[in-house]
């Protein structure tokens, strides 16, 4: 019996001390020194002082833990530079030029006086199958537009012999006439193309410049390159004309070049001499003589309008091109993107895998803005869709391009980058940084041989040789209308700037870890501990629930059996 009752009260001493105790022996062995003196006190007051201390240390170690974790949430980055020296020909960027008057008035105005023949015939035989034809007559439908007062200078000038019916019908439009005239052909042009099956790059005007009418010589790297490049339409400029070396890259002579210590000053350049051809500009249109170019990333879509540049006649102009690339980190504080949106891949219509950029993201917005609101599409947008018909957020379902004389356009002016939440930056950036120096071209010593070169160029051309013929003097038409051009790289190469984030998760634990070993003397062992109390007090929390149940159930166990002997006794 006596063992019996020590060994109860043993029983009992561990379930108290167990309720009781588990904390207070955690708090006396745990590494932490100040959360050891808190368990090893002696006195109230020490007990106090030691709270308070580990209080003020732990609110203090919570500050700089959070100050980190903020830090590491803003993902702040760090720029390394890196120069690069390029020699390849397939890093070389992709340079498109176009004729700012965008088509030939010898070509163009015959076009005018035919569809105006033609409306004409149509008009006469719709007036003779009337009734009263006659009083049709005397209408002023079949009579000659009259000349604006403005047109012309108050004393006629005799009509050119050279001219032909159409080139004199053109002269005798007013520029708002024209310039619709215009409009309406290259509309039609965008609409065709995109009802039909052709790619962007085989969309041209017949009377727009040819290659061959505006490019006399063409070298990459010493060696021909007039192969080399493909056709983009622009419905302001009309045909235009991008260099990219990809397009003869399967020529391993044009691809090949020089060791840096056998370089020259052939090597890494590309050089185009091309023809203006002012005797077939327009007075309506554009004021000034020159080319427009615009040197871009290679498989990127030109904004002509942006960043452009222009090329006049009688000049020699030097492009010394310097390369910044800049790689950026995508993160949910700064997002980038490095492909085309859904939505853009499925509508733009080329047959090449296009590069995306914010602006052209922003443009393909701007145009579905447009789109929903006018349904249409301006021309400069219209000819990198697939089709006139588009769907958006399935309420409209087809569009034609959109006539900028409408009202309804002038509803961009409400447009707001802001709202194109998908057009973010380029994970990518390519930049040109352009330098530019200019001499006459050619010299006066030099003119004959451009001449011949020239002539050569324009054998068979017999509306040149009527030039020659009209005209005469020889340095004006080479002044007028001849172009130079080179473009290389400049001599300090590619600058490589590279985004990397200066917090990364294990810089994240180790300052955390920092901080915590630093105010409160705690290391990830010491958490280990922390984790051990917390499981010691959830098992003690169930031992006891285990116990009261098991109580619980030997009560109603005992009442069931007193109630059954009962009833027999009954």
């Amino acid at each position: 019996m006596p063992l019996e009752n020590d060994n109860k009260k043993g029983t009992e001493g561990e379930e108290d001390e167990t309720a009781t105790s588990i904390i207070k022996q955690w708090l006396t062995h745990s590494p932490s020194h100040g959360i050891g003196r808190i368990g090893r006190a002696k006195s109230k007051s020490q007990l106090i002082l030691w709270l308070i201390i580990v209080a003020v240390f732990t609110t203090a170690m919570i500050y700089s833990i959070q100050d980190v974790t903020v830090q590491y949430m803003s993902r702040p980055t760090k720029i390394s530079i890196e120069m690069k020296y390029e020699t390849n020909s397939s890093h070389f960027p992709a340079f498109t030029f176009c004729n700012i008057n965008p088509i030939r008035i010898d070509l163009f105005s015959e076009k005018l006086n035919y569809d105006y023949q033609r409306e004409k015939n149509r008009t006469i035989s719709r007036w003779l199958n009337t009734t009263d034809w006659w009083k049709v007559l005397n209408t002023s439908m079949i009579k000659p537009k009259p000349i604006s007062p403005g047109k012309r200078n108050s004393v006629e000038e005799p009509d050119d012999p050279q001219l032909s019916e159409g080139m004199r019908f053109a002269k005798n439009l007013t520029a708002d006439e024209f310039k619709q005239a215009l409009a309406e052909h290259l509309y039609r042009l965008l609409n065709f193309s995109n009802n039909g099956t052709s790619n962007y790059d085989q969309i041209r005007t017949t009377y727009g410049y040819k290659l061959e009418d505006m490019l006399l010589k063409c070298t990459f790297n010493g060696r021909a390159c007039d192969g080399a490049f493909r056709n983009l339409f622009h419905p302001e400029y009309g045909n235009c004309y991008t260099f990219d070396h990809e397009k003869v890259g399967r020529q391993s002579s044009f691809r090949s070049i020089k060791g840096i210590g056998e370089t020259n000053n052939n090597d890494y350049t590309l050089s185009l001499e091309l023809y203006l051809h002012q005797q077939y500009y327009s007075e309506h249109l554009d004021e000034k003589a020159a080319f427009r170019a615009f040197l871009h990333r290679k498989h990127e879509v030109p904004i002509v309008a942006q960043n452009s540049l222009y090329l006049a006649p009688n000049t020699y102009s030097k492009l010394v091109f310097s390369k910044r690339i800049i790689r950026h980190v995508s993160s949910r504080a700064s997002p980038c993107r490095k492909e085309l949106t859904s939505e853009m891949s499925s509508k733009f219509k080329t047959n090449e895998d296009n590069v995306y950029t914010q602006a052209l993201c922003i443009r393909f917005c701007e145009q579905l803005f447009i789109l929903r609101y006018c349904h249409c599409i301006e021309p400069l947008a219209m000819m990198f869709f697939r089709s006139s018909t588009l769907d958006v957020n399935g309420t409209i379902a087809s569009a034609t391009v959109c006539n900028l004389t409408e009202t309804c356009v002038a509803v961009k002016q409400n447009f707001s980058s802001d709202d194109c939440t998908e057009c973010l930056p380029e994970c990518e950036t390519f930049q040109y940084n352009i330098q530019t120096s200019y001499a006459k071209y050619p010299n006066v010593k030099s003119y004959d041989k451009v001449w011949r070169d020239i002539e050569e160029h324009f054998k068979n051309d017999t509306s040149f040789t009527l030039l020659q013929d009209t005209k005469g003097n020889r340095r004006e038409i080479i002044r007028e209308n001849m172009v130079a051009v080179e473009i290389s790289a400049s001599t300090y190469g590619t600058e490589i700037l590279t985004e990397t984030p200066i917090w990364t998760w294990t810089d994240l634990v180790s300052s955390i870890g920092g901080q915590t070993g630093l105010w409160i003397g705690i290391s990830l062992m010491s958490f280990m501990g922390i984790v051990e109390l917390f499981v010691l007090l959830v098992q003690h929390l169930m031992l006891m629930m285990w116990k009261e149940c098991k109580k619980r159930w030997e009560r109603s166990k005992k009442r069931c059996s007193i109630n059954s002997e009962d009833i027999v006794k009954n």
